[in-house]
């Protein structure tokens, strides 16, 4: 099923819609300061990311470039067949 379902106490299950980031927001976030105050996630990110390149390496990139294309095959698939008639979970 695509999208994001969101449930709230003080409402009923609705899909979540994708937001908007004003210039003035984007901006911040390109900034500097943003950047600085958030230094230590950068770092975090870039040392998961060297992380799973040394797995996928050590497991071999074909073999996870085909079953990553298997596993969104099969999501597709699903999404094709039970869309219909799923029960999100909220």
């Amino acid at each position: 099923v695509k999208g994001m379902y969101i449930h709230t106490k003080a409402s009923a299950c609705f899909k979540g819609v994708k937001s908007h980031i004003s210039p003035r927001v984007k901006d911040y976030l390109s900034s500097n300061t943003w950047y600085a105050q958030n230094y230590g996630d950068y770092v975090l990110h870039a040392a998961a990311n060297a992380s799973l390149d040394k797995t996928i390496d050590a497991l071999g990139r074909t073999r996870v470039q085909e079953t990553v294309q298997k596993f969104k095959r099969l999501k597709s698939l699903v999404n094709e067949k039970c869309a219909s008639k799923a029960l999100y979970p909220c």
